[in-house]
């Protein structure tokens, strides 16, 4: 593998990824305004119920979308799909300029989800497809950098600028991903899929910077046809004892990586911190520390994710993460539930909740992406992605929608008590039906997972 193929893929997936940033950016757009918008001077006054039911609401549009999307991947292309995220998000953008209501941003938000349903369907289906094997872990864990990088841009611009403004910058993202991604092949994969083996094989030596890649054509070609022999049902997804495991275990690896307590800390981490004393730092200031310690550890967990490999991976961060929200759960416990002042002890609080952060962005954070696409076979990977993809929302919108009541009924400590039992009953699954994937081609894990289910019929 050359520079140019390393300099090709790595252009055409962060062109990709350029998506994955602007659905960052858009999925948490709010949360940086939550105290502004229930303070006497918010520019659309509102109560905490309609901030959290506008956090959590994007989350149906997008369980709604995701089927579809995957279904117009595999019909138009993944490219066509992802380019076609850019004006649906500028549209939400250019409602929220010219309105002022409650309603309207339930209108932009439920737009905004039909959007954010392609990057976490499509995007990595289109990554796992252009990216070598020994460059797949580190492309696909670019994905969360990406969205980090949306959130982070988001957490440093709301605060600080008016609203009117803040809406008008955050169209930038939208218009950056239309102009860069325009210019970068289609998958070779989709291209082989609907039988163009010329643009195909174009596409392919675009990527690889090689006029000559004929072996890697041809064992692409055959891994495909080879998919595609049962091309067309859904049924496919459940066809074999192997697809049954493999649609299990990235259903599992989905729901722990959503309930687990990271989106839900993400979207009140300004609330949260509002609330809280013990700090120099302003609770926005907070949010922006967040945001670049996850972009930080997602980038160092992208070289070592075919190093060390997808399984210790998953299973270690699950296991920090079960072990640092359990911190975070007792501070919060005996803040609130007893007389002790444990005030001037916060940090330990804050520095646990960022060990939990970056111990979740080594693992389970990037690599569940790399798990869903790499798991499904071709010729399923999109409608795998799309249910996966409704798994996510419904697993993310009950994480957002149920931290506010839990904390109003039990208190924060309630919260972080269900992260630390999600992850444990993740790492436990994890250390007995993962099977590694690392340095594997795609053709090569599936018959890898097929050995394996004929080899041992007790796993999962």
């Amino acid at each position: 593998m050359g520079k140019g193929a390393i300099v090709r893929q790595w252009t055409a997936s962060l062109a990709g990824s350029l998506c994955v940033s602007m659905s960052g950016a858009m999925f948490v757009w709010m949360a940086p305004l939550m105290v502004r918008f229930t303070s006497e001077d918010s520019p659309i006054p509102m109560t905490t119920t309609d901030t959290s039911w506008l956090s959590a609401v994007i989350e149906i549009s997008e369980g709604l979308a995701t089927i579809p999307a995957g279904l117009l991947a595999d019909r138009y292309g993944r490219k066509t799909v992802m380019l076609a995220s850019g004006p649906i998000t500028l549209l939400s953008w250019m409602i929220a300029l010219t309105t002022r209501s409650v309603t309207a941003l339930y209108i932009v938000r439920l737009i905004q989800g039909i959007a954010l349903a392609v990057p976490f369907t499509v995007t990595p289906i289109y990554l796992v497809e252009i990216a070598e094997p020994k460059l797949r872990g580190q492309i696909c864990s670019y994905f969360q950098v990406f969205w980090y990088i949306g959130t982070l841009f988001s957490y440093s611009t709301g605060p600080y600028l008016s609203y009117q403004t803040y809406l008008w910058v955050s169209c930038s993202q939208s218009i950056l991903f239309i102009i860069c991604y325009s210019f970068v092949p289609e998958s070779p994969y989709y291209l082989l899929m609907i039988n163009n083996d010329q643009k195909a094989y174009k596409a392919l030596s675009w990527l690889r910077c090689d006029d000559n890649v004929e072996k890697e054509f041809y064992e692409i070609k055959q891994s495909v046809n080879e998919d595609m022999k049962n091309r067309g049902s859904w049924k496919d997804l459940f066809a074999t004892r192997k697809d049954r495991i493999a649609f299990i275990i990235v259903q599992i690896v989905c729901l722990v990586r959503y309930m687990n307590g990271l989106s839900a800390i993400v979207i009140y981490a300004t609330q949260t911190f509002s609330q809280s004393s013990g700090t120099n730092l302003t609770s926005d200031e907070m949010s922006i520390v967040i945001a670049i310690v996850l972009i930080i550890t997602t980038f160092c967990s992208s070289f070592i994710a075919d190093c060390i490999g997808r399984r210790p991976l998953l299973i270690f961060s699950t296991i920090g993460a079960t072990i640092f929200t359990a911190i975070v759960s007792i501070y919060y416990y005996i803040d609130g539930q007893t007389a002790i002042d444990v005030s001037s002890y916060m940090w330990i609080a804050y520095v646990s909740l960022m060990t939990f952060m970056v111990i979740n962005n080594i693992g389970l954070g990037p690599l569940m992406f790399s798990i869903q696409a790499e798991y499904f076979p071709s010729h399923t990977r999109a409608k795998g992605g799309g249910i996966t993809g409704i798994t996510a929302a419904l697993a993310s919108f009950l994480s957002i929608k149920q931290y506010q009541a839990v904390e109003d009924y039990f208190g924060v400590y309630m919260n972080y008590a269900i992260f630390a039992a999600i992850s444990l009953a993740g790492a436990i699954i994890f250390s007995i039906a993962l099977r590694e994937t690392a340095g594997k081609s795609l053709g090569q894990i599936q018959k890898s997972f097929k050995e394996n289910v004929d080899e041992d019929s007790g796993n999962v």
